[in-house]
Order: structure tokens, then C-alpha cells, then sequence
């Protein structure tokens, strides 16, 4: 499986450029109280986030959001790793990570909606950061069941089962981490090129 996606990759890469690809963004990962409150606030109350976000039940005010980060920032301090807030060329783009969820790792994803289209990019670039910065190769995903897997399914995860968190039933997923570190090595060889 290791060897197809990264021959996969390989294809990808050896493709003529399109005249209509921008310059790679570059992801980095930093701290989720950096970011003002303000812009999570914006986050987090935007309609067509809550959309995807079976358990978000409450209206997100001051007290919510303190709760939140010192919940996160607890995640941290229990485990060596969490969420954090992810940046695009340094604009705040989403939060996510791997967080323990009972004896499994789970990586979750909340972007802002005008980068969507990047959770690939993002998914990639965390997957090689818990590589080479821990000795954790297995993490899941946990997708509401109304939600689709197509891009789950796109980066090679498989349905592993489905697990139940207040009273909502989600598709567990494993995910990839090791293949898709690979393929986030192989493309940042190619950094400064484009992407299509």
C-alpha cells in the first residue's frame, strides 16, 4: 500500500504544469491560544462550520471559548500533543491534530471555510510532523455518518468501525499516518514548485 501511494505521488509530481497552479502554501502548526480570540470566536460561530459539527451544541461566547482552549490546553499537558491552531502563509486557516480519545489517537480537522480545499495539504503536512516528532504511527478519524468519506477514502484511509460520542453515531476511520508523511516528504522536496 506504501509503495502505491507513493508511486501515486510520484505521478502527480511528474504532470505538466497547469498554467492556473499557485505556489504550494506553507502550513505551519502553532500554539491555539497565539491566535486571537477573536478570529476563533469568528471561527467557530460561522454557520457552515457548525454544519459539520454534530456536537457543537452551544452558541460560542466568551465562557465557551475559555472553556475550550482550557480544555485543549489540558489535552496538552495530559498527553505530549493536542490540537493546535493551524496556519496557511500565516494566516489563521483552522485548528486540528491528534488528540487521545480513550486509548486511540484522533485527528480532527475544523477549518475556516475559505480553506476547505486545502484539508489534504494540512492532513499531509500533521501526519509528517507526528512522524517525525513522536512515536505514534496509528490515528483515527472520526466521521459523522452524514458526512461523506470520499476524501477520507481519496487518501487511503478504511473504515474501521463506527464508535458513538454523546448520543451521535460516527464512521471511525484509520488513518494512513506513515504513507501520508511519505507523500508530505516527497512534496516538500518540490516546495517553491506549484500546486494544481
Amino acid at each position: 500500500m506504501a509503495e502505491e501511494t507513493l508511486e501515486t505521488v510520484r505521478q502527480v509530481l511528474m504532470q505538466p504544469v497547469k498554467e492556473n497552479c499557485r505556489p504550494a502554501p506553507q502550513v505551519t502548526f502553532i500554539a491555539l491560544e497565539s491566535v486571537p480570540r477573536t478570529d476563533l470566536m469568528a471561527h467557530m460561530r460561522d454557520p457552515r462550520i457548525a454544519r459539520h459539527l454534530p456536537l457543537l451544541r452551544a452558541q460560542w461566547d466568551d465562557a465557551v471559548l475559555t472553556r475550550f482552549l482550557s480544555d485543549k490546553a489540558a489535552a496538552w499537558a495530559r498527553d505530549g500533543l493536542g490540537h493546535w491552531a493551524i496556519m496557511i502563509d500565516g494566516a489563521y486557516a483552522g485548528w486540528g491534530g491528534f488528540q487521545k480519545e480513550g486509548p486511540d489517537w484522533d485527528y480532527g480537522l475544523v477549518l475556516r471555510a475559505e480553506f476547505f480545499s486545502l484539508g489534504m495539504v494540512i492532513t499531509r503536512a500533521a501526519c509528517a510532523w507526528l512522524v517525525h516528532n513522536t512515536s505514534i504511527r496509528d490515528a483515527s478519524v472520526l466521521l459523522p455518518l452524514s458526512r461523506s468519506p470520499r476524501a477520507l477514502a481519496r487518501i487511503g484511509a478504511r473504515r474501521a468501525g463506527e464508535a458513538d460520542y454523546d448520543g451521535i453515531r460516527f464512521a471511525r476511520w484509520a488513518l494512513p499516518v506513515q504513507e501520508l508523511a511519505n507523500a508530505a516528504r516527497i512534496l516538500a522536496t518540490f516546495r517553491g514548485k506549484t500546486e494544481c
